[in-house]
């Protein structure tokens, strides 16, 4: 719930970037320790209520339709480097110099 209250939002944003990552709740994990997640139903009401304050909040908005984590991270290292205007580095070469 941390979204749902102002204080929270601008203690995030003054602190760092907010990345929202968005992905479609049919996709997230039912279950475990989260007592908000313990089923669909839950996960749909939660994400009904709190997504006007991810978007609203968000400096950057990264869809994640359910690719695998490391493409995702990629995707995401991406979007960051566009959204501060920076250049990727280039990888290090691992052969003889």
């Amino acid at each position: 719930g941390v979204v749902e209250r102002p204080e929270n939002i601008r203690a995030l944003r003054q602190n760092g970037t907010f990345v929202f990552i968005d992905r479609p709740v049919s996709k997230l994990k039912v279950g475990g320790r989260r007592p908000l997640s313990t089923s669909m139903q839950a996960l749909c009401r939660m994400e009904k209520r709190r997504r006007p304050f991810y978007l609203a909040a968000a400096d950057l908005q990264v869809a994640n339709n359910g690719e695998l984590f490391r493409e995702a991270m990629l995707r995401t290292e991406e979007e960051l480097y566009a959204y501060f205007g920076v250049e990727r580095p280039k990888p290090e070469s691992s052969g003889p110099a």
